[in-house]
């Protein structure tokens, strides 16, 4: 597609001191520009004009065209000339094939080093959906306990606490230009989903009553004593719960241990 870029000269165009650059796009080149980019310089090539128009101060001469015209048909490399002074004028090209303009991306993987420990402002926030966490926090807040409430609300009361406080949240959301989807507002009202969070956070705290608030620079020793805990009380997690609770009391230390996910010996 790309198949020439040609520099134009500084202070070309009315008030655009910056460089500027025409880019040649053909999907049909002639098979003799196929696989080919040609860079041309031409930003030497310009007349003076009588009297500046704003930053605007040269223009091209027919012959400018014309030469610029000719090296660009010509595809072929023309070396800068010198005046009598050794000082570089006229026009310059270089022709290269596209794979000069190819890269290698290479991703650099570092080891994950992670110190740890459990405090109760790291693990406060497993009470709230990440993604709800501002309004969750807001109704918790105003309302406490009574969100975990099931039953004993509406005219039958049948209906869950929250259910029945529904147009207030929703209103306090709108004032407040939080956007909820369907998808959002259901779990915002799930009674189930406050009370599956309200255990993450307990199985949180019965670990830190366990492990107490010891910083570990060694993440596999600091979550060697989760998983001996989590057994001890015969407890299960999924995978996201674990997951969520070992990320809210970890963080990055390049001067920590290195994560080891597993240790493969080799064989033959």
């Amino acid at each position: 597609m790309l198949d020439a870029i040609v520099q134009l000269p500084n202070n070309l165009f009315y008030n655009t001191g910056i460089t500027t650059y025409i880019w040649v796009l053909n999907n049909n080149k002639p098979e003799a520009r196929k696989g080919k980019v040609q860079l041309i310089d031409a930003s030497l090539l310009y007349r003076k004009l009588r009297k500046n128009l704003g930053n605007k101060n040269c223009e091209f001469a027919p012959e400018h065209i014309t030469e610029i015209t000719d090296t660009y048909l010509a595809c072929v490399d023309v070396e800068r000339a010198l005046d009598v002074n050794n000082d570089p004028i006229g026009i310059a090209s270089k022709v290269f094939s596209n794979d000069d303009f190819g890269y290698y991306k290479v991703t650099i993987e570092r080891p994950d080093r992670r110190r740890a420990k459990f405090t109760q402002d790291a693990i406060a926030p497993l009470r709230f959906d990440k993604q709800l966490s501002e309004v969750m926090e807001y109704v918790y807040a105003e309302h406490g306990e009574r969100v975990y409430e099931k039953t004993g609300y509406g005219t039958e009361k049948k209906k869950s606490f929250l259910k029945s406080i529904e147009k207030d949240i929703l209103s306090w959301c709108e004032e407040n230009d939080i956007s909820l989807n369907a998808k959002a507002k259901a779990k915002l009202l799930d009674v189930k989903h406050w009370l599956a969070l309200k255990a993450l956070l307990e199985t949180a705290q019965t670990l830190m009553a366990d492990i107490g608030s010891i910083e570990f620079d060694d993440f596999n020793s600091f979550k060697t004593q989760v998983d001996k805990s989590l057994k001890a009380h015969a407890i299960k997690l999924s995978a996201p719960e674990k997951n969520a609770i070992l990320n809210a009391v970890s963080w990055y230390d390049e001067t920590a241990k290195k994560v080891v996910k597993k240790v493969v010996k080799l064989t033959g």
